[in-house]
């Protein structure tokens, strides 16, 4: 887990939450200071190894640079695995991973991939483009959340009996009928990628027709983001109707949810999207740019709108807002039960054995 940044990832949180359910007798989390943090407080017991001790995370080149360099010299000192376990295609996550395997060639080595990168983010598309390379031939198992995923690796080279997919699980939130203090809701970090650039125009496009309309943004970014964001919310004249909440713990996050009456999730890339699973159980409407990987999972339960249009983003916002909405959505409860922790846990276990028994 040596890629971790800062906040909750879905990729971070699905491997704390499946080793949690796991518990191997002796497992080593090679990560950082950041990472163990976040492994402790959300109950994963291991052995950690500690990389890099930054208190923030600022220049993700020179961290990585730094993280790759330690966590090889961590594995050129350890004596025995049986498993080796990347919790993403990162490059700090997978480099060490590759040294292991070279030193241990029976040992089982399984990386998770959530999606592909886009091109137009060219170095981190570059990047990843290299841990593929490394992933194609070295890796025993590789899990992936979406068929679309496996399709595209697929086209990649990649083995079809290497590929798995599995589920993320979501946590079910409690619903809350209180006062909706917000009109709309934020959350996710704070990212070009995640969409946050487009969630200023939308609500300044809703601001234009609902003048008091009120949007809470939730999420963990570097001081550099958050004065851009300051500098653009200044200059759209919203700041009056924009509330930044910084990163909040999961129980405040999913009170200030609860209190929205809907969720804007403007992501450009998404490989599941585990946070729409878990708003939907809020009982609040989600409004998503219509990505390919919610075919199979969550587009009949959530409005999407054309990919990063903007404005018709904002129209159907305004839809929801005013409630002339036309578009019918199914019932998400039956399809949510089935996306349980429990459920992906299980499934990866059992995996993990049957490719141990070869």
């Amino acid at each position: 887990m040596n890629a971790y940044s800062q906040g909750k990832s879905g990729g971070d949180m699905c491997f704390i939450e499946i080793f949690k359910r796991i518990k191997p007798k002796n497992i080593t989390v090679v990560t950082s200071s950041l990472g163990r943090r976040l492994c402790q407080s959300e109950g994963l017991e291991a052995n950690f190894t500690i990389t890099t001790r930054e208190r923030s995370f600022k220049n993700v080149f020179v961290i990585y640079f730094q993280r790759i360099f330690s966590s090889l010299m961590i594995a050129f000192k350890i004596r025995k695995v049986d498993i080796i376990y990347a919790t993403s295609d990162a490059l700090p996550d997978i480099i060490p991973s590759l040294l292991l395997k070279l030193r241990f060639r029976k040992a089982l080595f399984i990386t998770k991939m959530f999606h592909l990168i886009p091109k137009n983010r060219f170095a981190s598309y570059l990047f990843q483009q290299i841990s593929l390379i490394f992933i194609r031939f070295f890796a025993d198992v590789v899990i992936v959340d979406s068929n679309i995923l496996k399709k595209q690796l697929i086209n990649y080279g990649f083995l079809r009996s290497k590929l798995h997919v599995i589920y993320p699980g979501i946590t079910l939130r409690k619903q809350n009928k209180s006062e909706k203090k917000y009109d709309g809701a934020f959350m996710s970090r704070l990212h070009k990628s995640k969409g946050i650039d487009d969630v200023l125009f939308i609500w300044k496009e809703v601001v234009q027709i609902l003048p008091a309309a009120k949007l809470a943004i939730i999420g963990h970014g570097s001081n550099k983001i958050f004065k851009k964001l300051k500098k653009q919310i200044n200059k759209l004249n919203l700041n009056q109707n924009i509330e930044f909440l910084s990163f909040l713990s999961d129980e405040n996050a999913f009170s200030v949810i609860n209190s929205s009456k809907i969720f804007l999730f403007p992501s450009h890339e998404e490989g599941f999207g585990l946070i729409i699973g878990e708003v939907l159980s809020c009982d609040v409407p989600v409004v998503a740019y219509d990505l390919p990987a919610y075919n199979e999972t969550f587009k009949p339960y959530i409005q999407t709108a054309p990919c990063f249009n903007k404005q018709k983003f904002a129209a159907m916002v305004l839809s929801i807002l005013n409630n002339t909405s036309q578009k019918s959505l199914k019932d998400p409860t039956d399809f949510l039960k089935n996306l349980s922790w429990d459920s992906c846990c299980n499934y990866e276990y059992k995996l993990i054995h049957k490719k141990m028994a070869y």
